[in-house]
């Protein structure tokens, strides 16, 4: 096994082991939820109209098209801010004491059944009170999907109720074999009956990938390790949920000693600090014990990634202080010791003073403070090491020839950098830079002699009183036309004369972000002194990339937008730590739009391969029960229609030549004689049959999706057993042997 994939199986085990988890907490019955979504549908169903975007499924589409369910949709947008109430802090860590000496990742979170019933019973007020949502709702493919999704919400929120007020994941042991498990306190009685009555599938079997245990089942499994089967002990006390039964005893073992276990290690410790101040979410990674089993390849690998200084990381700590849409967020990086390497470029806190050349609502904003920029090209160099010593060789004779240094005129004069856009318009962009200076009148001769030999030229011009200059590029294609001034100790470079003569003006009058009231206010504990920042209109990203994503959506965008508020993220470096806090929600309702947006064509995409592969294995099914039949029933040669090789309909047992069970009814239905359908996972299928005198000699099985959203390529095969494509609309009708063979075979 190589050292990268023994870097990434912890990884996916970690993964592959919460994906079974969530299985298990969401009470999903994944086969369930599958029929639902894919229950016939009524074979005269309108196809979509061609304006109809393929990757819009037709609720959305109506999303996109109605005014009223806009309005219907961001009024429930704004009752799920003001109406749902999350869970208060939680200050102790009552659960640290029952996890393995060795955990190295620790997340807790609060029990959100509360939360996800009360989001539910606010949508179903907001159904009954809004005739958009309820004609909706109530109609189309929503009849079958939504009571399911009610059945789930409530068969979470009962699970939800026999559990404490926190759940903890944590991973623990030899990173290349990762042990996990999962705690939580039980309050009431009736879990394990509740388990075992609710995962099942959907023939009422247990789902056989998760096993529901006692202490006494548990004694009797024995040491197996770990392998693809969920293992959940339920306890009189508490739920401990793991793939192995060695790590089940471990902290079952712990629970009855009433050991204080990782609680009393230095990485427990630094976990309990975090819950004095009261917490919703915790996430926490010890990086000094991850990092001694990282694999290096060689000696140089290990000293290279040492000149970082990230070798010297202890602990990664996240904190969310709340759980609705805005709280405080903290997160601290720490080091074993004085920053280094690439962990201290960053500089002290100070006052950002370039933000006072920033617009006060600006898209997106990212600023730096640096410690000594002219020691990065040097920490770089050392990094890079002997090896790449050739990429730093040309610089000397650069230098030279420009009569320039790049560490002492260039580098050494910045401390301070902002990027700002106010407007990603592709075609007329507003993005500027602004750069504090040590000596601004050095750093603009070095610029004038790095611009004599540049494929541009420099003109000057005056912006309000102040001297600027204009660059106009020797391309005649090109339609940025940057420029650039020196104020006040600053150089701002803008895209365009007009966006720096805006950000003079903010300047000179005040009205910018550094000087803004509600930005102000928005800094944790009223801090003006900051290390980096980064500030997003979380509403006009989302509006940009909900156009450029899914242009039918954005009517309905523009009616939530309203809701979203701007992002935060400030940074300050410490001696031996980096912070970061936010007093805004990482995903506001616009973040879930885009993220909606971004996510609904791509899980429509996987939805429509499934079904084309569903359809494809269903077209060689039908030409092996073919096949058979000609076999079987000789005189009569092939089967004429799917009702013939599907269940006889009164007597499953009987098997003949008028039904001969080859198939199933999913595919074989009584209904489905010659030329009519029948409907599977997305697809509808036919077989018609070339016949004389009740000899069959020639059939062609045809699958076509059921509409737009559920498959994209019809499907065909004759008794040559070669299937066959052709991309497109939907069939109406099923298609002639001839036409059949005219298809392109399936490779």
């Amino acid at each position: 096994m190589t050292s990268a994939q023994s870097a990434f199986q912890p990884r996916r085990a970690f993964t592959q082991f919460l994906t079974k988890v969530l299985i298990l907490i969401l009470v999903v019955s994944a086969a369930s939820a599958a029929a639902a979504l894919n229950k016939p549908q009524s074979h005269d169903k309108a196809q979509p109209k061609p304006s109809q975007s393929a990757d819009m499924p037709p609720w959305l589409d109506k999303f996109a098209k109605d005014p009223a369910m806009q309005a219907a949709v961001a009024h429930l947008i704004t009752r799920a801010q003001t109406d749902i109430h999350y869970p208060a802090p939680r200050n102790a860590a009552s659960l640290l004491p029952l996890l393995p000496d060795s955990t190295v990742a620790y997340i807790a979170f609060p029990n959100f059944g509360d939360v996800v019933h009360q989001a539910m019973t606010v949508f179903l007020n907001e159904v009954q009170e809004s005739k958009a949502l309820r004609d909706w709702y109530h109609s189309g493919d929503m009849v079958p999907v939504g009571p399911r999704i009610e059945q789930v919400v409530q068969q979470f929120y009962e699970f939800s109720r026999y559990l404490g007020e926190e759940c903890v994941v944590a991973m623990s042991g030899d990173m290349s074999h990762p042990s996990v498990v999962v705690v939580a306190e039980i309050r009431k009685p009736g879990l394990k009956k509740f388990l075992e009555d609710t995962l099942k599938d959907s023939t009422g079997k247990p789902l056989r990938d998760i096993r529901i245990l006692d202490p006494q089942s548990l004694a009797a499994l024995g040491d197996a390790p770990a392998g693809k089967d969920i293992l959940a002990l339920v306890r009189p006390d508490f739920l401990i949920v793991s793939s192995e039964a060695a790590a089940l005893r471990n902290v079952s073992a712990q629970v009855d000693r009433h050991a204080n276990g990782f609680a009393v290690t230095p990485f427990g410790q630094r976990i309990k600090q975090v819950y004095s101040g009261g917490v919703s979410t915790v996430g926490a990674i010890d990086m000094q014990n991850i990092l001694k089993q990282v694999p290096f390849k060689s000696q140089d690998d290990r000293a290279t990634f040492e000149r970082t200084g990230l070798a010297d990381m202890k602990y990664l700590v996240w904190q969310q202080k709340s759980a609705g849409l805005q709280g405080l967020s903290e997160m601290e990086l720490s080091f074993n010791g004085p920053r280094k390497g690439i962990a201290a470029w960053l500089a002290s806190p100070a006052a950002l003073g370039s933000l006072d050349f920033v617009p006060s609502k600006p898209i997106l904003a990212f600023s730096l403070l640096l410690s000594n920029p002219a020691k990065i090209l040097d920490d770089v160099r050392d990094i890079a090491g002997p090896s790449q010593a050739a990429a730093f060789a040309s610089l000397p004779q650069f230098e030279q020839a420009m009569n320039v240094s790049l560490k002492d005129d260039i580098l050494s004069q910045l401390s301070e950098i902002t990027i700002e856009a106010s407007s990603l318009d592709p075609v007329n962009p507003s993005v500027a830079a602004i750069l504090k200076l040590k000596d601004s009148a050095r750093f603009e001769k070095t610029l004038d002699k790095l611009f004599l030999s540049a494929p541009f030229t420099v003109a000057s011009s005056d912006v309000g009183g102040f001297h600027s200059f204009n660059v106009t590029p020797q391309s005649k294609t090109s339609t940025v036309h940057p420029a650039y001034a020196f104020i006040d100790g600053y150089w701002i470079v803008a895209s365009s004369h007009e966006t720096l003569a805006e950000a003079l003006r903010v300047h000179h009058s005040g009205e910018s972000l550094g000087k803004s009231k509600a930005f102000l206010a928005a800094l944790p504990s009223g801090r003006a002194s900051l290390s980096a920042l980064f500030y997003e209109d979380a509403a006009a990203v989302g509006s940009l990339t909900m156009k450029r994503v899914m242009p039918q959506m954005a009517a309905l965008y523009s009616q939530a937008q309203t809701v979203a508020v701007p992002v935060a993220i400030c940074g300050y470096a410490e001696e031996s730590a980096l912070r970061g806090t936010s007093t805004s929600a990482a995903f506001g309702a616009s973040a879930l739009l885009v993220v909606a947006a971004v996510a609904v064509p791509n899980l429509l995409r996987s939805r429509v391969a499934a079904n084309q592969a569903s359809a494809v294995g269903s077209i060689r099914v039908l030409n092996t029960a073919e096949v058979t039949y000609s076999a079987t029933y000789p005189r009569r040669g092939f089967a004429p229609d799917l009702a013939t090789l599907g269940p006889d309909p009164n007597d499953s047992s009987t098997i003949s030549s008028a039904h001969a069970s080859l198939v199933d009814a999913s595919l074989g239905g009584p209904s489905c004689a010659s030329g009519a359908w029948c409907t599977k996972s997305g697809y509808r299928f036919s077989i018609t049959a070339v016949c004389h005198q009740r000899m069959c000699q020639e059939y062609v099985a045809t699958a076509t999706p059921v509409d737009a959203n559920t498959g994209v390529t019809s499907y065909c095969s004759t008794s040559d057993g070669l299937i066959r494509l052709k991309a497109g609309e939907p069939l109406e009708l099923p298609v002639s042997v001839k036409e059949c063979r005219s298809w392109t075979p399936l490779q």
